[in-house]
């Protein structure tokens, strides 16, 4: 049984070789690594090379800069393994058995997803953590219908997934929850899921810098646009309300940060798109903290206090 793992590459010469040094040291030696160089203009490709050169398990393929998205499409459309882990590029994997452990699992079980635990570092703080969100579940194998009370999170890395399962369909082109979309299309095409406490993923978050302090109203447009769509075309309407609202917070004290003009005021009206997506009933529903229910009547109120500034 083959894995391949799918690392989108752009501009990551600092991290690349840390993680080809992980995947080379797994005990399990039936993998094979696509590397899809999204158009890095550093020396990512070098080390790659470096690399390729003496193992014929790593393949790069250079595409013009497209995004995350994209690039895992081409990487996956090039894997021929039985199995998709998908790798950020400044990321690494910790343990020399996961894969030899991944397999294992699925050899017994047949799941359709794994879910590991990993290991985050976020502002120099290592902690242990998992895909499956902030609720206690034993390891084994559970019915996908789970996912109708709980939000999941849609990073791709924190899963395992079953090529044959997995469709060109489930890829989209944009730069900011664009696994969400792969995942929660994904998630439609199964049954079944697993959830081991095997440690297989460190994420480094220290390098992440996905979340912005910068307003960028284009990316806020196009984040709204793509959470309409995935709300839209999935069935699991309650988990998604929950990651609507919490993107919605997010840009709300984004723009809760900076001088008030029209481009903020243009920012505020786009978010509020989202709002149809989730209320308080949906929050009490999928057992949300009392703050985070808190946080959405703040908002309420302010709404309503600035439509009677504006006369509106």
């Amino acid at each position: 049984m083959k894995v391949s793992i799918v690392i989108p590459v752009y501009n990551a010469e600092k991290f690349i070789g840390k993680l080809l040094e992980s995947v080379e040291e797994q005990t399990y030696k039936n993998y094979e690594v696509v590397i899809i160089n999204d158009g890095s203009t550093d020396n990512s490709l070098e080390v790659i090379t470096r690399f390729s050169c003496k193992n014929d398990k790593i393949k790069c393929i250079t595409v013009k800069n497209g995004g995350p998205g994209l690039a895992r499409k081409r990487g996956f459309e090039e894997a021929t393994g039985d199995l998709l882990f998908f790798i950020d590029s400044d990321d690494y994997i910790p343990n020399n058995k996961a894969l030899e452990n991944i397999v294992k699992i699925y050899k017994e079980s047949k799941f359709d997803i794994l879910f590991f635990d990993f290991i985050r570092k976020c502002n120099e703080v290592e902690s242990i953590a998992n895909g499956l969100g902030a609720f206690n579940l034993k390891e084994g194998k559970h019915e996908i219908d789970f996912f109708n009370k709980k939000d999941v999170a849609g990073a791709l890395w924190c899963k395992i997934f079953v090529k044959d399962k997995m469709n060109t369909e489930y890829f989209c082109q944009y730069n900011n929850y664009e696994d969400f979309y792969t995942t929660y299309r994904y998630l439609e095409n199964c049954t079944n899921f697993y959830y081991t406490k095997e440690i297989c993923y460190f994420a480094n978050r220290d390098n992440n810098d996905s979340i912005s302090k910068i307003i960028n109203s284009q990316k806020i447009s196009n984040t709204v646009t793509l959470l309409k769509k995935i709300y839209d075309e999935s069935k699991y309407k309650d988990a998604l309300s929950i990651i609507v609202y919490d993107y919605y917070v997010v840009i709300r004290r984004k723009l809760d940060s900076v001088t008030r003009d029209q481009n903020i005021i243009k920012d505020e009206e786009k978010i509020k798109e989202l709002k149809p997506f989730f209320n308080l009933i949906k929050l009490i529903k999928m057992r949300q903290k009392l703050r985070r229910c808190l946080i959405y009547i703040y908002y309420n109120i302010k709404d309503i206090f600035i439509r009677g500034k504006n006369g509106k």
